[in-house]
């Protein structure tokens, strides 16, 4: 049991256990304290740290951490960086992180002192492949994903900066900030010193311009007589809030309903489009309906399997040099030691089924009505994908590793690799629009320009696509040649 283990390993010292599910890591600390009474021990060193608690409950734990005495803090990337707890012996981290950056920067709150090292132990929590889970669970992706990340860390490799965001949410945040600070700027200032010489250079005075149109709308600015912008009184409110000066919310919530009945919450990156399947507690329900105002999704049971929540959020994207290691650990016959004994065994399994399914050759498989392929890119590029592909009429799913299109015969896919798109239009096919904290304010065209910022890459694409059509001989060979190289696995 995955609690028994932890307290076995960080019941000493000063420790940090990393996890993304705030849920998983209240259960985790649960487990522990009912353990804990059930033995008749008055007290434990586990606490837990996350951005839902209270302001007083987080300063408690970062006051014991700096206590000296043995104290494990169960915490999301609250406690990645910036604050100041003292000396941290080792990191856990349950399930790896999405970006090596992530991973070291986990790894480097520990081994601050000189002579110590720095210690990370990585869990992750594989279930049993399932139909429900696709072919991607036979590859154990955690695992997969773990040992990628380590060989790029020892690599000294990270993500590379991304300069191509519009970042608009956050540039509202600052345009209420200096409105709040002066009492009233004229646009053109705004403009100089948020988008010329400030941070939001990818911001041109049409969008620009929009995005102050957008607020005025709602309210949140309005202009004066004499030209000067001015937070109106709903500006005023937002900008009163204890939380205004956090740019950054964790990824955003909707919640799923049945006749009246909540079933649960997923990333606003899960939900399908309207009509679409996906799978939440077993079962399989249509997206009826997605209301973004009150952050609900309203859904009817669906008919056969639906997709398995692609978890995916704004923190959640996967770089496609991560994806393309993963896929070079698949090719390679290595024992990693820094895997346990179960770790090596389920790589084992993971490289035996991609070799003799020929997943590793031209990355395409035939699973029933499905045509499933791993292009072996990031997060942006299978999004990109999968609106393509929507866009020429396909019933498409996808994981964080596989795009499944629904078709037998691959002469069919001929539209998907000949047609050209914009990435307006594909972002504009996007569910839900709305992730970052003040999107909400935005107009429908503003927002399709910051989704087809930070979500579309169509370079990625088509040069998947391209390699896709070579490796079928689509355009070389007959569609009968297409179609029996697709079925060959």
């Amino acid at each position: 049991m995955l609690s028994v283990d932890l307290e076995k390993v960080f019941s000493t010292e000063t420790n940090l256990i990393f996890g993304d599910s705030k849920a998983l890591l209240e259960s985790l600390l649960e487990r522990i304290s009912k353990r804990a009474d059930s033995q008749g021990r008055s007290d434990h060193p586990f606490v837990i740290h996350h951005g839902s608690l209270s302001r007083s409950l987080r300063e408690s734990t970062e006051a014991r951490l700096k206590s000296g005495q043995p104290t494990t803090a169960f915490c999301t990337s609250t406690l990645e960086m910036g604050i100041d707890i003292g000396s941290v012996r080792a990191v856990g981290q349950i399930n790896p992180p999405w970006t090596v950056a992530s991973m070291v920067q986990r790894l480097g709150r520990s081994g601050r002192r000189a002579g110590v090292p720095a210690i990370m132990r990585v869990y992750t929590l594989e279930k049993p492949p399932t139909t429900r889970g696709g072919l991607t669970s036979l590859l154990y992706p955690s695992v997969l994903r773990s040992v990628a990340l380590t060989r790029l860390m020892i690599q000294k490799w990270v993500e590379p900066f991304d300069n191509r965001q519009l970042h608009l949410s956050t540039m509202i945040q600052q345009l209420m900030s200096c409105l709040k600070q002066s009492g009233g700027v004229s646009a053109e200032a705004l403009f100089e010193t948020l988008c010329v010489k400030g941070a939001f250079r990818n911001i041109d005075q049409a969008i620009f311009a929009a995005t102050l149109r957008a607020l005025g709308e709602s309210e949140i600015v309005e202009q004066m007589p004499q030209g000067d912008l001015i937070l109106n009184l709903e500006g005023e409110r937002l900008a009163a809030e204890v939380d205004f000066y956090a740019a950054f919310m964790g990824s955003e919530e909707l919640t799923l309903r049945h006749r009246g009945e909540d079933l649960g919450q997923l990333p606003s990156s899960a939900i399908p489009a309207v009509g679409e399947c996906l799978t939440l507690g077993g079962r399989s329900w249509r997206v009826e309906e997605i209301v973004e105002s009150s952050k609900r999704v309203y859904v009817a049971p669906g008919q056969g399997g639906g997709g398995a929540p692609a978890f995916r959020g704004r923190g959640a994207e996967v770089h496609s040099r991560v994806i393309r290691e993963m896929k070079t650990v698949l090719e390679e016959d290595d024992k990693p030691a820094f895997l346990d004994d179960a770790g090596r065994t389920l790589l084992r399994a993971a490289r035996t089924f991609a070799r003799e399914s020929g997943l590793l050759e031209d990355g395409i498989l035939q699973a029933g009505t499905e045509l499933v392929w791993f292009p072996w890119r990031g997060t942006r590029c299978l999004t990109t994908l999968q609106m393509m592909a929507a866009a020429c009429g396909f019933s498409v799913t996808g994981d964080a590793l596989s795009v499944r299109i629904k078709t037998k015969d691959l002469s069919e896919l001929k539209p998907l690799l000949e047609k050209e798109f914009s990435a307006e239009e594909l972002a504009a096919r996007l569910p839900v629009k709305t992730q970052e904290k003040y999107d909400g304010l935005l107009s429908e065209e503003l927002l399709v320009a910051a989704r087809a910022a930070d979500q579309i890459d169509l370079d990625e694409a088509r040069e998947a696509l391209a390699e896709l059509a070579a490796g079928l001989g689509i355009g070389e060979a007959n569609n009968g040649d297409a179609a029996e190289l697709s079925t060959s696995t």
